[in-house]
């Protein structure tokens, strides 16, 4: 289902930087991947050369300012 969504109506990756993360991340929110059956390694077989980039946007400037808001 989650796939399916995504080839429909593609997806924001936002990098995180040194901050990684996952679909464990998720512990601020009552709602829990794992309750669906989705893990780490749900979409492990699945490479990057399976997307396209359909649009880059404007170029960010490299500041090393991130700050993570909990």
């Amino acid at each position: 289902m989650i796939l399916t969504a995504l080839k429909k109506h593609g997806m924001l990756l936002a990098d995180g930087g040194d901050i990684a993360l996952t679909f464990a991340d998720d512990r601020n929110n009552s709602a829990k991947w794992s309750d669906l059956g989705v893990d780490a390694q749900s979409f492990s077989n699945i490479g990057v050369d399976q997307f396209e980039v359909v649009e880059f946007g404007e170029e960010i400037p490299l500041t090393y300012d991130c700050v993570r808001n909990p």
